[in-house]
């Protein structure tokens, strides 16, 4: 029923506020007639009430006032086996299910010998999360109002008042993982 409910908000998004509707003979190529929005609202409401009540936001670490414990619990939001927030969840047991997903984001520091950092937070992403410095244009600060590169005594200085999110899912410079940095 999440899936569901998330697949009719979706089409009745499409449906409600997509403006591309290529015709052919008459006949909608593209996209979802505007008349269905409602209905798909409609089962996307129906569906997810259908599951309220059984799953909850993960706030086994959670503190309103401590930003480590919030980036701490976001982390362990997947990787906690009974989190309630778990809805589409599929389970990895080698060598019946795997994945490459941890051998190839592992950090090189980590390496295992096979891959590592195959995969790396790209600065579009981690710019999309507050709390970094930026310049006028909203984009991470590199540069001072003089034009002089800034300069930090610590590599992860410029990431020290990241928003939770970010620090529960990025690694940065100086970072602990598994007792390493």
């Amino acid at each position: 029923m999440a899936f569901k409910s998330r697949i009719m908000l979706h089409a009745a998004s499409i449906a409600k506020y997509n403006t591309i509707t290529l015709t052919s003979g008459g006949v909608q190529l593209c996209g979802i007639p505007v008349a269905k929005a409602n209905d798909y609202y409609k089962a996307s409401y129906d569906a997810a009430a259908m599951v309220i009540g059984k799953y909850s936001l993960y706030k086994q670490s959670w503190s309103p006032t401590d930003k480590v414990a919030q980036a701490a619990n976001y982390s362990a939001i997947f990787i906690d086996p009974a989190s309630p927030e778990n809805i589409f969840v599929r389970q990895y047991h080698y060598p019946e299910a795997s994945h490459w997903f941890d051998v190839e984001n592992i950090p090189r520091q980590l390496w295992n010998g096979v891959e590592s950092a195959e995969t790396n937070p790209t600065l579009d992403f981690v710019e999309m999360f507050e709390g970094l410095p930026r310049n006028g244009a909203g984009t991470f600060q590199t540069v001072d109002a003089g034009g002089k590169y800034i300069t930090y005594n610590n590599a992860g200085d410029p990431f020290a008042n990241a928003e939770p999110r970010l620090k529960g899912i990025v690694l940065f410079p100086g970072d602990l993982f598994k007792n390493r940095n």
